[in-house]
């Protein structure tokens, strides 16, 4: 089964993740995130796209174990690459700031 994909407009959520999937490229507007995956023995990465608009720079490297994350990003556009993993499911959202 491929991955389900939900773009949120300013995050990401995604099912059904395994070796090889790719979820992307999405935007991103910038700030705070929740960065959160369910399967262990996983390693994702999330991606940044460099200014040069061809070059993707980790951003995230090595999330091997279920686990949830708050993050600063900055504006861009990411990819999430997963390799070793099956079943994945998470998300990438950003977090609304409250005054």
């Amino acid at each position: 089964m491929t991955a389900v994909v939900n773009d949120a407009k300013d995050g990401v959520s995604f099912t059904a993740a395994k070796t090889a999937d790719t979820i992307g490229p999405f935007v991103l507007l910038g700030g705070k995130y929740v960065w959160g995956t369910s399967a262990p023995s996983t390693s994702t990465t999330l991606d940044i796209l460099m200014p040069d608009g061809s070059t993707w720079q980790p951003f995230i490297a090595a999330v091997t174990a279920a686990a949830m994350t708050m993050l600063d990003l900055p504006a861009g556009t990411y990819k999430i690459i997963f390799t070793d993993t099956t079943g994945t499911q998470g998300f990438v959202a950003r977090v609304p700031y409250i005054q």
